[in-house]
C-alpha cells in the first residue's frame, strides 16, 4: 500500500465542505490476501481523517458550526458514556471497514482470530464499523442492513452482531466494541519490525506483519510504485479495475463530472458576461 498522495488526491474529489456532512466512507480490504488488510485500512482511515480535518478547519474559519455537530453525532453513535470514547480518533464521518472475499480466506482459524481482532481494533480506534463478507446472500443482507442503518438511520438488528468468527461472519457496529473486549495484541519478536511512528497502531502492526507476511501475489507495495499502479487503473477508462460494476460506476461518474465541468464553465461565462454588461451600463 502506498503512503504517497494517491488516496489524498481521490479524497479531495469526493470529500468537500459542501458534502462532508452527508458523506459515508466504505473501506474495502481483501481477506483473500490478509497481509494487505491492516495497511489498507490504516492508510485510508488516516487519509480520510486528514481530509476531513482540513475541511473542518476551512468551515470553522467561516463560522460554520457543522464540524462540531458532526463530531458530537459521532460521539453519540459510539456512546457518550462509552469508556473508550476519549481514546478514539473520531473523524466525524460514518465509516465502515468491509473485509471482502471471506470465502477465499485459506489460512487457519487461529490466524483468523488474530485477523479479526486486529481489524476490530483499528475499526474501534477510528470509530468505524467492521464487517466481513463473502458471496453468500446472508452476508450481503447483513452488509445492506448495516449501510442502511448508517445512511438512513433504519433500525439495526442487534442479533446480527458477531464478534466470534467461529460462529459467523464478523459484524461489529460502531459503539458495540471495546478495547477491553478486543484484548491485547499477540506477543511477537519485533526485531525486524520498522516502526511507522504511530506507537498505538504499531503494537498491533508488528504481530500482524509477523503472522501475515506479504505473499508473492500480494498487492502490498511501497512508495510511488503503488500510487503509479493505482493511478493507471484510475485513469485508464479502457482497462479499468477489472470489476464490471466498479468500472461501470466509474464511467457514469466520469460522465457526471464532465457535465458538471461544462455547466460550471457555462455558469462562469454567463456571470462574467453579466458583470461586463453592468459595467457597460
Amino acid at each position: 500500500v502506498s503512503t504517497q498522495s494517491t488516496g489524498s488526491q481521490l479524497s479531495e474529489v469526493v470529500i468537500t465542505p459542501e458534502n462532508v456532512h452527508a458523506t459515508l466512507c466504505v473501506i474495502v480490504v481483501d481477506l483473500s490476501d490478509p497481509s494487505t488488510a491492516l495497511d489498507t485500512a490504516s492508510l485510508w482511515l488516516k487519509k480520510i481523517d486528514s481530509r476531513v480535518q482540513e475541511m473542518f478547519q476551512r468551515m470553522r474559519a467561516k463560522g460554520s458550526g457543522t464540524p462540531d455537530k458532526m463530531l458530537a453525532r459521532a460521539s453519540t453513535l459510539v456512546g457518550d458514556d462509552h469508556p473508550d470514547l476519549n481514546r478514539l480518533r473520531l473523524s466525524g464521518i460514518p465509516t465502515v471497514i468491509v473485509g471482502s472475499k471471506l470465502d477465499k480466506y485459506t489460512l487457519d482459524t487461529g490466524k483468523m482470530k488474530q485477523l479479526s481482532r486486529t481489524m476490530r481494533y483499528i475499526a474501534h480506534l477510528f470509530g468505524a464499523a467492521c464487517i466481513f463478507t463473502s458471496e453468500h446472500e446472508r452476508d450481503a443482507v447483513k452488509l445492506r442492513g448495516l449501510l442502511s442503518h448508517l445512511i438512513f438511520d433504519t433500525p439495526f438488528d442487534k442479533k446480527s452482531i458477531q464478534f466470534d468468527t467461529d460462529k459467523g461472519s464478523l459484524l461489529v457496529p460502531v459503539g458495540s466494541d471495546s478495547f477491553q473486549s478486543i484484548g491485547d495484541p499477540v506477543p511477537c519478536n519485533m526485531g525486524n519490525f520498522k516502526p511507522t511512528g504511530d506507537g498505538e497502531l504499531d503494537r498491533w502492526k508488528a504481530p500482524f506483519d509477523d503472522a501475515f507476511p506479504p505473499t508473492s501475489q500480494s498487492s502490498r507495495t511501497e512508495g510511488v510504485e503503488g500510487d503509479k499502479e493505482f493511478l493507471e487503473q484510475l485513469y485508464d477508462t479502457q482497462t479499468g479495475f477489472g470489476e464490471p460494476i466498479v468500472d461501470a460506476m466509474r464511467k457514469q461518474k466520469d460522465a457526471e463530472l464532465e457535465q458538471y465541468r461544462k455547466n460550471a464553465i457555462a455558469a462562469k461565462k454567463e456571470k462574467k458576461e453579466a458583470k461586463g454588461g453592468k459595467q457597460d451600463d
